[in-house]
């Protein structure tokens, strides 16, 4: 991973701090990645041929996973607390100012997925936002198809250029 602009922090797992990614710096999957302030590239492995994919995110924290057994499949699980109200409707003042849980992402024909609480977003050569929200979570797509799970409902939705997803929770 490398910082493409502005300020990138890296937790690994087993480690309780955020460091400053520093350029080309390899990290583990698992790690936790802060482009809140900053845009980052990743390149992972698709297999072990030695060929890579590449990614450009920024505007959020997320937890970077490949499953073993995936051909590639890298997920960006959306990370933060949005301090929604009970279902009683009791919150606190500090629950109400939070803003919501959101990641940009730029691919280039990749295997990528970006979860959120409520759907998994599965790119094809995109750019699309993920936006956690106490009313679901919705993917916006600005350019290319996603592929929406909703993950409540167990159903799929193609989302185009131009258009969003509300799944709710």
């Amino acid at each position: 991973a490398g910082v493409v602009s502005g300020s990138v922090l890296v937790r690994v797992p087993g480690s309780s701090r955020l460091q400053p990614l520093g350029a080309g710096q390899n990290i583990p999957m698992g790690s936790l990645i802060n482009a809140t302030h900053g845009v980052v590239k990743v390149t992972d492995a698709v297999d072990r041929k030695g060929h890579t994919q590449s990614a450009t995110v920024w505007a959020g924290s997320f937890v970077m996973t490949q499953a073993r057994t995936g051909r590639g499949m890298t997920t960006f699980k959306l990370a933060g607390s949005l301090g929604c109200p009970s279902p009683r409707g009791v919150t606190t003042a500090a629950a109400r100012s939070r803003a919501p849980v959101k990641l940009w992402g730029k691919d280039n024909h990749g295997r990528y997925s970006t979860r959120g609480r409520n759907s998994v977003a599965t790119v094809r050569g995109t750019v699309w936002e993920t936006v956690d929200s106490c009313a679901g979570t919705r993917t916006v797509v600005k350019r290319g198809v996603v592929s929406v799970r909703n993950l409540h409902r167990r159903s799929s939705v193609l989302v185009r250029a131009g258009h969003s997803y509300l799944a709710r929770r």
